[in-house]
């Protein structure tokens, strides 16, 4: 699995990555679907280029030893030294485009008999645009690929019929053609496993999180999900649109375990929810804060995405706080009471009052 970087090159800039200006998230979805594969019997490994980039910039002294295509001799040797039988590019933001577009190139022709296939937000909301720009990236994955990715590599080794087939697309007959059927995880049973990545050194090259000035720049951080989807049906979001209608949670056991491991394995002290509906339970919130603070586990955290501000009670944000809670963003958008309805924002001018 290949992370793509998500600054475009024309708008890199040097002095920015080393202000540590930039977003460096590890590779949350690429971390799940390794563990899913691990554990299927098969193998997969992880090269993320976008921590990469940032990293070179930071071992760089000075902009003229910075060089931005570094990448290229990275990922050529991360290649044949792991020895694939498939590539997989991964593309949250269209940023991303123009990177994705040149490491599918740059597989192809380095190594013309492997398969480069595509995924993520990016891919899967511009799909026919993608497989028209980029001839080197052979299919698309649509969607969370938890169940279709593994179902498809056994349906390549004979273990599965066509029937198994869901959420792809390809060209076929000068078209492209999709398999829309959605095929998502319902039980969200998985955490991330990151093999050798250096994941303590990301919060180090970047930003994880929008309150970073609350915390040392030696603080560790990393990422936890522990809901996927939001109940929201904001006119300008695509969350709907790869995760589907409605909210699936994790259990709060795990999540908890996830993060106890992040903090055994790695050393994180600060964790930022990627979650886009926090808030989605009540109820289920509260357990998941109340068993965090029962643990003393000694972190903080935020929630950057942001939360919906009618799920706010006195009683959720004092367990936000006995947990390590130091700040969240709240998707307020406008405080036009026509434009809300208009963009069908699950919140009001007065929700948004009362949860200040």
């Amino acid at each position: 699995f290949v992370a793509v970087p998500q600054i475009p090159k024309d708008v890199f800039e040097y002095d920015d990555a080393r202000k540590g200006k930039y977003p460096c998230f590890p590779p949350y979805g690429l971390g799940i679907l390794t563990r899913i594969l691990d554990g299927a019997g098969f193998t997969a490994d992880i090269i993320d280029l976008h921590y990469l980039l940032l990293n070179n910039a930071h071992q760089a002294s000075e902009a003229a030893q910075f060089d931005i295509n570094t990448w290229q001799l990275a990922l050529s040797e991360k290649i044949e030294i792991f020895k694939p039988d498939l590539i997989g590019l991964s593309c949250m933001f269209n940023l991303g485009h123009s990177w994705l577009r040149s490491v599918a190139t740059l597989s192809k022709e380095k190594f013309p008999g492997l398969p480069v296939v595509g995924g993520g937000v990016h891919p899967t909301l511009t799909t026919e645009q993608l497989l028209e720009d980029v001839p080197a990236v052979d299919l698309v994955f649509l969607y969370e690929a938890d169940k279709s990715f593994p179902d498809f590599l056994r349906f390549v080794n004979n273990e599965m019929d066509g029937a198994c087939l869901a959420q792809l697309a390809c060209r076929a007959d000068g078209r492209v053609v999709k398999l829309t059927k959605r095929n998502l995880p319902d039980v969200l049973e998985y955490s991330p496993v990151y093999k050798t990545l250096p994941i303590p050194h990301y919060s180090q090259v970047g930003k994880i999180g929008a309150y970073t000035f609350l915390r040392s720049m030696t603080t560790i951080a990393a990422t936890v999900l522990s809901t996927r989807g939001c109940r929201a049906q904001c006119g300008f979001c695509s969350v709907r649109s790869v995760n589907g209608v409605g909210v699936r949670l994790r259990d709060v056991q795990a999540v908890g375990d996830e993060i106890e491991r992040l903090i055994s394995a790695y050393g994180v002290r600060h964790i930022m929810w990627l979650d886009d509906d926090l808030f989605y339970d009540r109820k289920r919130a509260l357990a998941l804060f109340l068993s965090l603070a029962e643990r003393r586990l000694g972190i903080t955290w935020d929630a950057s995405n942001g939360i919906i501000a009618a799920s706010l009670t006195p009683e959720l944000l004092d367990a936000c706080v006995s947990s390590g809670c130091v700040g969240f963003n709240i998707g307020i958008e406008s405080g036009n009471p026509e434009m809300l309805r208009m963009m069908k924002k699950p919140g009001t001018v007065e929700t948004f009052r009362k949860a200040a």
